[in-house]
């Protein structure tokens, strides 16, 4: 009866063992964060069709509490993360570079121009707004949103 018990006890020890592995691995890839979702935001000329870089995009979260500012690098696009949990977002103008955050640095082509716009829906199928200042339209791509814009010209106003 020893021996049996000795057996038992070992292989239930062996279970234990393989059950907490088992749970040490399972518990640390749950605590992993997940992978943030991101997405390309190309800001375009509305009469050109070209990139407008060195720019900034401001996104206004639905939850209305968070705001994020997208830099547009040298190729006119630049990498939005979403904010965990959030659906729904709206883009507006940027502010200028430097030291003018409240004086606007473009004018906003997109139409409306003032729309709710689904995170799923650009991280699934892309969108590209209609185009009030031109006639150029681009192609919707998975991750990527377009931003129509023109420079502003030197006699409008551009505060905020």
């Amino acid at each position: 009866m020893n021996y049996q018990l000795k057996v038992v006890s070992a292989a239930v020890l062996r279970m234990i063992g393989v059950l907490a592995i088992g749970l040490f691995i399972a518990g640390a890839a749950l605590s992993a964060p997940l992978a943030a979702q991101t997405f390309t935001i190309r800001l375009l000329n509305g009469k050109t069709g070209k990139a407008m870089p060195n720019r900034k995009v401001t996104v206004r979260w639905a939850d209305g509490l968070k705001s994020s500012e997208v830099s547009i690098g040298e190729d006119g696009s630049g990498r939005l993360e979403v904010v965990p949990g959030s659906q729904q977002f709206l883009f507006t103008v940027g502010p200028k570079l430097g030291n003018e955050p409240y004086r606007l640095a473009y004018i906003n082509c997109n139409d409306p121009a003032m729309a709710t716009i689904q995170v799923e829906q650009v991280l699934k199928a892309g969108l590209v707004p209609g185009n009030k200042c031109g006639s150029r339209t681009a192609v919707p791509k998975p991750n990527e949103i377009v931003f129509w814009a023109m420079p502003k010209p030197w006699w409008r106003p551009d505060f905020q």
